[in-house]
């Protein structure tokens, strides 16, 4: 029956989101890592899957505090049945605390399933509920080894109850039965949504039907939720919840725009700002400095050609400079080339722009040689290993700079932080102020002041514009923020792939099937993705929106039965995304 139950769940996936079933399953095969082995894994599963170490004696939980204990009750008094319950609770509220007692109540009556949007916070997961709750406590994502994954799938098929099962999206897939309780931390983080491939799933609206599957509570947590959950009205089995006030007393520190001069790779950071730095560092605090750019240098401009260093393979993808690998690497197809920042036109020396972490770091370091430093990005910071080393450090008393990129945005709790400073471009504060980005800056902001009195800087550059709604979010006001953006989107979108060699031919061919396919349905494009081209191949989608996911679904399987019996439309046809993240210049009132 399990697997009946579990074979459903993944025709479910594929329906929803038209992808091949083969594909699908290749997902799940992965994840279970091939059950067949399981069968010479018995020893294995036996034992302790995660952690070598003993356990240490269990931690106590700490007391609810006032605004978390009607939080925990709601929890506590749903019946058994599919029911969604979302915390929208500020950064450090104690979101983590209600999970906890969800999951000590909930255990009892079967299996929990614990959703993370990255790999490096399911160890922290792991660790922290190992303390509380014992052994039964398995880690699962893409980095683990095949045998381990095969021990664990073992592990949570053979128990009825008990068993804490943490991951990122990858997770879903794990064949986990008798499922008493679903949790999604971060549930807004853009990590759970898989955006290449044919199977573009979101973890966080397949892991809501595994509870409706499983007739169980589905807890969603956030301290900036998705806008569909916040202006959702008609929603029966839905209840929201919500923590105001930060669990240790402190409250969320405003965050303060600055107007500085503006930013160059030889000055990242005003003078004004680095004062403020070094007083926070002489008072044996840390400092998180944001910047969501890896590398060194992201684009180098030749003055005589008036052209950009790009990658050869893709279209409009500039190189970028990592120094510490001495090498110009594209971040669309990893193409990477030697360190030459000559122009391929005039041979001239090119013009460097902009500044990455890499290039922040050193000009950090330069200013405050003493200080230690952390750069955390996917390029120093690769494993779970490497990743629970750094966040340990950073958790220990004394001063230091981190810097990096979005990994640094979310489930950190680091006593020390009291100062942030959010480097912002200007485009993206003035054109692309998304919920993604708003989302980002508090989230981010929200890492400072949880157990001392902290700040939160936004430096601006001197006759810049900005988008007004940045007043909101200084404020905190995001609820506010979200009914403004959102107000003219209720529609349900979904984008359609297409690729081929030829540009001309490709969008010929779309164009021609566009007009033959318009009596039937309405479409918004095609646009260029971005790059518009990787490799070899020249990528452009089109829109379509509905006002219900029916005549979405409806619509779709209409246009896939016309790519199915044309040949050369069959030939482009790449994907189809379901519920893709929109910018402002796609939306469509």
């Amino acid at each position: 029956a399990f697997l009946d139950q579990f074979r459903l769940f993944l025709e479910f996936a594929a329906s929803y989101y038209h992808a091949p079933i083969q594909t699908v399953l290749q997902v799940a095969i992965s994840t279970a890592h091939r059950r067949l082995l399981l069968e010479d894994n018995n020893q294995a599963a036996s034992k302790k899957t995660d952690r070598e170490k003993p356990l240490q004696d269990r931690m106590s939980l700490v007391p609810l505090t006032i605004e978390q204990i009607p939080v925990v009750e709601k929890i506590l008094n749903i019946e058994k049945r599919f029911f969604k319950i979302l915390i929208d609770g500020v950064t450090g509220s104690g979101k983590s605390r209600c999970y906890f007692e969800a999951i000590a109540y909930w255990r009892n009556y079967g299996n929990i399933l614990y959703l993370v949007p990255e790999i490096h916070l399911s160890h922290q997961v792991m660790y922290t509920l190992e303390s509380y709750f014992g052994e039964d406590v398995c880690c699962v994502h893409s980095q683990i080894s095949p045998k381990k994954r095969a021990a664990i799938a073992r592990l949570v098929q053979q128990k009825d109850k008990g068993v804490i099962l943490v991951g990122a999206r990858s997770a879903l897939f794990m064949p986990l039965s008798n499922i008493s309780c679903v949790i999604v931390d971060e549930e807004h983080d853009q990590s759970y949504k898989q955006t290449e491939g044919e199977f573009r799933y979101h973890a966080r609206d397949l892991a809501i039907f595994l509870a409706h599957q499983n007739q169980c509570i589905c807890i969603l947590g956030s301290a900036t939720p998705t806008p569909k959950f916040l202006l959702e009205k008609s929603d029966h089995n839905m209840a929201r919840v919500v923590l105001t006030q930060r669990a240790t007393g402190h409250p969320v520190p405003p965050i303060e725009p600055w107007l500085c001069s503006p930013p160059t790779i030889e000055q990242p950071i005003d003078q004004r700002v680095l004062k403020v730095i070094r007083d926070v560092l002489l008072e044996d605090r840390k400092v998180l400095v944001y910047l969501n750019q890896r590398g060194y240098t992201p684009r180098f401009w030749c003055e005589s050609c008036r052209i950009f260093l790009t990658c050869p393979g893709c279209e409009n993808a500039y190189f970028v400079h990592h120094k510490d690998a001495n090498q110009l690497i594209c971040h669309h197809c990893g193409r990477a080339s030697s360190y030459n920042i000559t122009c391929r036109s005039c041979a001239s020396p090119m013009t460097p722009l902009g500044f990455g972490t890499e290039r922040l770091a050193e000009f950090l370091q330069e200013v405050f040689p003493k200080t230690p430093q952390y750069l955390v990005d996917t390029d120093h910071v690769k494993t779970p290993k490497q990743a629970k080393k750094v966040f340990e450090a950073i958790a220990q008393p004394g001063a230091g700079i981190i810097i990096g990129t979005q990994m640094l945005s979310k489930g950190h709790d680091w006593p020390y932080v009291t100062l942030v400073v959010l480097l912002m471009s200007a485009y993206a504060l003035r054109n692309q102020l998304t919920p993604q980005l708003a989302q980002n800056i508090l989230q981010t902001a929200g890492r400072c002041g949880r157990h001392l009195p902290g700040r939160v800087i936004l430096p601006i550059a001197q006759g810049e514009e900005c988008d007004p709604k940045i007043k909101m979010l200084c404020d905190h006001h995001y609820h506010q923020y979200v009914t403004t953006y959102i107000e003219k989107n209720t529609a349900f979108f979904a984008k359609i792939y297409f690729q081929g060699k030829e540009i001309s031919d490709l969008m010929l061919k779309i164009r021609n099937y566009l007009k033959a396919s318009k009596c039937l349905y309405e479409w918004e494009g095609p646009f260029m993705d971005f790059p518009a081209k990787r490799g070899p191949y020249w990528r452009v989608y089109c829109i379509i929106q509905e006002q219900s996911r029916a005549l979405r679904a409806s619509r779709i399987k209409k246009m896939q039965d016309i790519i199915e019996k044309n040949r050369s439309l069959k030939n482009i046809f790449l994907s189809i995304e379901i519920d893709p993240l929109l910018l402002d210049d796609e939306f469509r009132s």
